[in-house]
């Protein structure tokens, strides 16, 4: 009788290990490595499973929920990342905030004093839509499997999934590369994996999400750098002046200019999201 309970109590064990199982790596040769919430593992302190400061709840119909109340604000795991593999992908389906200070930020790469990178991070009102940032593209990598962590505060956030990919099917390009000052022409690129009838450009500076003018305008309309095949949108501005709060004194760094797409007309009309991977001078 007690061997028959000791050996139901491993197979449920079993179960519940094999319910948690790792998250996917290589599952193509574009992706390093995916989590879509189908066998989330979690567990006390860093590892190789998510911390569970945070909870995570599996959605029916794929994806999972990231809960951040009270005094928890973080969770984290070693994964493998790769100069090869620089861009971060995510979709927020539904974002469900709470009374007090609200925030989201990912990545926050911790992993050495020499290594820098670009994450994307909303305080106050997190968004919805398909996020893309190359988080390597002016940083370096000190050692293949730093320790990957999200910050989140007072909200609930349902994901499609986080993966890390050599190049996404949708994402925004802002060029040249390299530091935008009073005088340059900057050009934007949306990169779209299906031909869409008409996109256009909003921006936001990420602290408290308050809309950035650039020379006055508030959205910048693109055009399809092929009419026969318009999955890439592009637009060039002279650029002159920016407004976004009372701060126009300072820098925007990094991560600090969210740009949004709006896509209309495609099969996928889901916004899409990118970053600022250098700086942006105001003056």
């Amino acid at each position: 009788m007690k061997l028959s309970k000791f050996l139901w109590s491993v197979f449920f064990v079993g179960l519940s290990i094999s319910a948690f199982a790792e998250l996917k790596e290589n599952p193509d040769e574009n992706t390093l490595w995916i989590e879509d919430g189908k066998a989330i593992e979690t567990g006390k302190g860093s590892g190789n499973y998510w911390n569970d400061n945070l909870k995570f709840t599996p959605l029916e119909g794929g994806g999972f929920s990231m809960e951040a109340t009270g005094k928890a604000n973080s969770t984290g795991r070693y994964l493998p990342m790769s100069l090869e593999y620089p861009y971060v992908v995510f979709e927020i389906a539904k974002v469900e905030k709470r009374p007090g200070y609200v925030a989201f930020s990912l990545p926050v790469i911790v992993g050495g004093a020499d290594m820098s990178s670009v994450g994307i991070g909303m305080v106050s009102q997190p968004q919805t839509g398909i996020f893309a940032v190359n988080i390597f593209e002016n940083g370096k990598l000190p050692r293949a499997k730093p320790y990957f962590r999200i910050n989140e505060h007072n909200c609930t956030l349902d994901f499609k999934y986080i993966k890390c990919v050599k190049l996404p099917e949708s994402y925004i390009e802002m060029l040249p590369k390299e530091p935008a000052k009073i005088g340059d022409k900057i050009t934007f690129k949306v990169h779209l994996p299906k031909p869409a009838e008409d996109v256009s450009l909003r921006f936001f500076y990420s602290y408290t999400m308050p809309e950035i003018r650039i020379n006055g305008e508030q959205s910048l309309q693109l055009k399809p750098e092929n009419p026969n095949d318009a999955k890439v949108w592009v637009g060039t501005i002279d650029y002159k002046t920016i407004d976004f709060s009372k701060k126009n004194d300072q820098d925007i760094k990094p991560g600090g200019m969210l740009i949004k797409a709006v896509v209309l007309g495609s099969e996928n009309n889901t916004p899409v999201w990118g970053a600022n991977n250098y700086p942006v001078k105001v003056k």
